[in-house]
Order: C-alpha cells, then structure tokens, then sequence
C-alpha cells in the first residue's frame, strides 16, 4: 500500500513529519548534550520572534526582552548580488515591533513558517539578526563573528535550505509523490548475510534450493524462508541517498559548512523531499521515514556519509582538523579576503580543546612545523589576491583545496618553530582576520642553485623549473649526488619560472619512515621558498625527497645547512 504523500515539501503534512522525527530526538537521543560546549539557556544578541496566531513575527534582543523557549537557525545562500529585505540602523526599531512578511525573501518566510509549525517560538536569521548597514555594522559584525559557534552550537534546530541559490527562491517546492514511494521487488539475489564468510562463491545444499534459485518459471511472491534464498529487495535512485544534496547549491557554500558541523540537528529541504540529520540518526528522509541508521549503524547509504558534528575528543586529532579543512577549502566565499578564516573560525574554536596553545592564521601552533606541510590538490590554482588575508605559510592565503597527508609512524622533526606573531583586525579574536604575520623558523636549508651544483648548465636550473611547475617527480644526474624531489607548488605567479634559479630555497621540516604497507608515505619533507630578502622568505609550495635526503649530502656541495629564517 503507498503512503499518503503530499505534491508540495510546504504542505502541513510534511511539517508534521519534520516535528515527529523532532520529538523523536528530544525524547530518546542525545543530540542536545552531545558538545561539552553547549550553554543552556544561551540566546544569541538578537532573534526573530516568529510568532503565533495573531502575534507577529519581531525582532528580539536577549538584554531586553524576557526570552522563553528554544530557537532555531537558518543555513541559506544569500547568492550573487543579494538585494532583499535586511536589518540596519535606520529600521531596526520597526522591526521591534513588527517584521513585515510581504518584505521578506520567500526562503526567510518559508523558514519562520516551518518554526511556527514546529513550535520553535524563535529563528535566527543571519540578514535580520546582524546589523547589515549603518555606523555600528562594522563592530556589531566583529560581535557575531565571535560568537558565530555560540549561535549554531546552542540552537534547538538548524533549517537548511539547500535547493536554493538565494533567499528569493525559498524553501518548498513541488513535486511528483510516487516519486518517493516504497518500491520494491522480488529477487533472487542473495542477501549479504546468506553468503559463507570463506568466500562468495555459494553451491545449494538441496535440489529445492537450486530450483528456486534458478527456476525462470517462478512467478509472484515466494516464500520468505531462508532455504528458498528470494528475497524482498527495496529499489533506489540517487536522489534517495543523501549524498545528492551535495549537488545543490547550498552544499557549495564555505559558510555552511561549519553551521552544519555545530547544529546539533538539521532539517534540509531539497529539491523534492526533506531530510534529517543528527548526531545519531543521519539517512532520514521522506523516502525512508523511519530509517534504523544510527551512529554505529549508518544505514543503507553508509559510505557516503559525512562526518555530522564536530568530535568532542579525537584520537587522530591533527589528521581530523585537515580533514575539515580539505572538505572546507574546496567550497566557494563570496568574499574570501574578508571571510576566509573567520568562516571556519567556529570549528577552530571547538578543535582547539584537542591541541592547546594558540592558533596562528588558520595553523595551531601545537602542530608546527609539521602542520606546515599541507599540499594543494590542483597546481593550476590562482594566483595568491592582491589583498593581504593571510602569510603565505597558513592555507588560508589561497583560494584552493587544501589537503595533508597521513602517515603511520610518527615523523622525525628536523626543523623548529622559534616564534610565531600574528596581528589580527579584531584583537578580541584570535580565529579571526589577520592584519600580518611572520613565523621564525630554524631548520636545514639550501637554495635551489647550491642543490644543482655551482657548475650546473642552464638547462638543469631550466630542468628543475620546469619540473617544479609541472609537479613531476626529477631525477638530478649521478654527479649531483643523485637526489630526487617531489614538488607541489602552491601557487602560479606569471613571473614565477625566471625566478626560480635565483630566489628557489629549500627548508626539510621532517622525515618519516613508514611501514611497508604505508610505503609511498615515506620520505624527507619540507617546504619550498621565494627568498624577499637576506632573512625573509615566502612559502610557495613544499617538497619530498627519499628518507635519509639530509644525511646523504652531509659534507658535499650541497648539504643542507642550519639556518633561522623568517616566513611572511
């Protein structure tokens, strides 16, 4: 028998639904107390009251009004040129008393429509909760940036609205309802249970269980007993697993992704049908209502699910922080000189109870100089911006996927950290934007002419260039010891191959030596540099050779010797 489902994600019906699987959290998980960090109680500096009957939705302010209830968040895409209705300086005391809907985009109306059906008495709205215009924007914009973890960590319910490229194209959408019925079929196919656990391969132990197994006449449903081996196979498409959200347009966006790690529940409206997520239930949908996947047991679609909330503690601390950066660096910023750390600040602020010590651009000082061997994915990538957002050592300098190798064995540290200055915009915040940095650092060093000898033609400082470009692996002839490099350049200036002969300089941060399995881990690392001047230095991309590199061309031309530099 097919469910009664409606033709439209914003009919009541489907809300109802939403506020089953709600009650459903509340009363038998742990969602709500799963972070350390959550606040009872905690409201953010302004809210939307989002009404009831013949009250009126409102903004609210925490210090002046006597708040009550939960509230809710809102994950959107303010998209290309955003123009719609916002908060400023000259209408906020309007807003006070009464937000007009007829104002608002369709997403944000949609958003406080499904917060009234679900009897969250409050939303925070982002255009309508931060001050957007006006004299005190610019520090009540610091403010928010600084509680941003707060606002997400200690909310009842994030709404994200996914299928939307921007607020004016709201939340609900129609749609075909057998499209998200049960479908099923009877099929011969072994369940994965049924198969012997030496191997797949599989003989009938009776001439009934090879009839039914290979019977073409048999028709219409068999019997379900285990002998017959015909089983009840439900049939999906690739809208039903949830990794095709991360098509639509909101799964693009940098901001977002730290709002979904924080929220401790999130409802998402797709293209067709919601869906939701928490910390321990994480594949339903209207297609699969009452999903058993849990935590331990993530369902049918398990290896395409993503980590949903940020870790309380965590073994593999460093590997998990470049984990969030690698599926962080890949999504698009609007305005990345601006946002680019202060959007995955809130992350940050929770990882930092794994490492201690300060946070220096985007890097934890704990994990220097290690964690300065992140490496890009794509070597095209662009240029470094004009405007300063970040030295060249932290990933935040670039606008590319950022990503960290994993290793099994602890690496052998060559090089040490001596001290590290960061200024940042906002003083207050340490996560936040950065004004100027510098990092001094003491390790093996070599430029790029003393490594291919002082005798070398120009087509072997051509050869090298070349090869650094194309992120090939080079073999230097026997006579120049031998030696062998991987590069991984970070950037592409248009002047970048003429100024590799004279400025290249190379620093070993550390060795590892891995087990036979974790083989192609193994090697010297380190980072390549641009010389500015005598002491000063820019990171341009990092560098790894075979293990024992440094000890191999100890009392040569081209030994590496110590040095204490400075990386801008």
């Amino acid at each position: 028998m097919g469910r009664d489902i409606p033709d439209h994600t914003g009919h009541e019906a489907v809300a109802q639904l939403a506020k089953g699987w709600h009650q459903e959290c509340k009363r038998n998980h742990s969602c709500g107390g799963f972070y350390q960090h959550r606040q009872t109680g905690w409201y953010p500096k302004r809210l939307v009251d989002v009404g009831q009957g013949d009250r009126r939705p409102r903004l609210v302010l925490r210090d002046e009004n006597d708040l009550c209830g939960p509230y809710a968040t809102l994950s959107h895409c303010w998209g290309e040129n955003p123009e719609f209705f916002m908060l400023n300086a000259d209408n906020m005391e309007d807003l006070r008393k009464e937000i007009p809907l007829d104002r608002l985009a369709a997403s944000f109306r949609d958003a406080i429509l499904t917060c009234q059906r679900l009897q969250i008495p409050y939303i925070w709205i982002d255009s309508l909760c931060i001050l957007q215009a006006g004299p005190a924007s610019q520090s009540d914009w610091f403010f928010h940036a600084n509680e941003m973890h707060k606002v997400y960590l200690n909310c009842e319910l994030n709404i994200a609205i996914d299928v939307s490229a921007n607020p004016h194209e709201g939340a609900f959408r129609p749609r075909n309802p057998d499209l998200l019925q049960d479908c099923y079929a009877w099929t011969p196919f072994h369940s994965y249970s049924d198969f012997p656990q030496e191997g797949l391969e599989h003989k009938p132990d009776t001439e009934s269980e090879s009839k039914s197994l290979f019977d073409s006449k048999h028709r219409g449903p068999p019997s379900l007993s285990k002998a017959d081996h015909i089983n009840l196979c439900a049939i999906f498409t690739e809208e039903d697993f949830s990794y095709s959200r991360l098509s639509l347009p909101l799964s693009q966006r940098a901001w977002v992704f730290q709002e979904a790690l924080l929220s401790p529940r999130t409802l998402h409206f797709g293209s067709d049908r919601i869906w939701w997520e928490c910390a321990e239930k994480t594949t339903l949908s209207e297609c699969m209502p009452n999903s058993v996947a849990n935590r331990t047991q993530k369902g049918f679609d398990c290896l395409f699910q993503f980590n949903f909330n940020v870790e309380n503690r965590h073994a593999e601390s460093l590997i998990s922080y470049f984990d969030y950066l690698a599926t962080y660096t890949e999504r698009e910023l609007s305005h990345p000189n601006e946002d680019k750390l202060v959007a995955f600040a809130a992350i940050a602020r929770l990882c930092a109870s794994w490492f201690g010590g300060d946070y220096c651009a985007g890097i934890f000082r704990h994990s220097m100089p290690w964690g300065l061997l992140w490496l890009t994915e794509n070597i095209t990538s662009t240029p470094r911006p004009d405007s300063y957002r970040a030295p060249s050592w932290s990933w935040a300098s670039l606008d590319v996927r950022v990503l960290f190798d994993y290793y099994d064995h602890q690496p052998d540290i060559l090089a040490r950290v001596i001290d590290v200055s960061v200024q940042l915009v906002d003083t207050t915040d340490p996560f936040g934007q950065v004004k100027s940095a510098a990092l001094t650092l003491q390790g093996p060093l070599i430029s790029s002419q003393a490594l291919v000898g002082e005798g070398s033609t120009e087509r072997s400082t051509k050869f090298l260039a070349v090869s650094t470009l194309l992120d090939e692996e080079i073999s230097l002839q026997p006579d120049d010891y031998g030696c062998w490099f991987r590069f991984s350049q970070a950037e592409r200036h248009p002047d970048y191959y003429p100024r590799l002969g004279e400025n290249l300089h190379f620093v070993c941060i550390g060795e590892v030596e891995c087990s036979p399995d974790w083989k192609q881990s193994s090697g010297t690392y380190g980072l390549m540099l641009r010389k500015v001047d005598n002491k000063s230095f820019l990171r341009v991309g990092r560098w790894v050779a075979r293990v024992g590199f440094i000890q191999r061309h100890a009392g040569t031309k081209c030994e590496l010797r110590p040095e204490t530099i400075t990386l801008l």
